[in-house]
C-alpha cells in the first residue's frame, strides 16, 4: 500500500485547522456564510423542493451518466485531460 502525499496533506490540514482555531471570529463569519440554510420552499430545474428540504448531489449517477460520458464503467482517466475537459461540469471529485 503506497501512502505518498499523506504527510504533506496531512499538514496543509492541521495549519489550516491551529490557524483558523487561533481566529474564532473569522471562523463564525465563514461558518454562517457557507452554512447558512435556505427554509423556503423553491424550484430547481421543474423540480419542487420543499422548505427545510436536505439535497444531496448523486456524484454517482452524475459521472456514469453515458450522454456524459461515454462507456461510463471503461476506467478512462483521459476523459478528464486536455480537450476532454468539460467547463461547464460534470465536476469528478466535488459538487459543482
Amino acid at each position: 500500500m503506497t501512502m505518498e502525499g499523506t504527510d504533506s496533506v496531512g499538514d496543509t490540514i492541521c495549519s489550516l485547522l491551529t490557524e483558523v482555531a487561533k481566529h474564532p471570529e473569522e471562523q463564525k463569519k465563514e461558518f454562517k456564510k457557507r452554512w447558512t440554510l435556505n427554509f423556503e420552499e423553491t424550484t430547481i430545474r421543474g423540480y419542487r423542493i420543499p422548505k427545510r428540504s436536505i439535497i444531496i448531489g448523486n456524484l454517482w449517477t452524475i459521472n456514469n451518466d453515458p450522454e456524459l460520458f461515454p462507456n461510463p464503467s471503461k476506467f478512462d482517466p483521459n476523459r478528464y485531460l486536455g480537450e476532454n475537459i468539460k467547463s461547464n461540469g460534470p465536476y469528478p471529485f466535488q459538487h459543482g
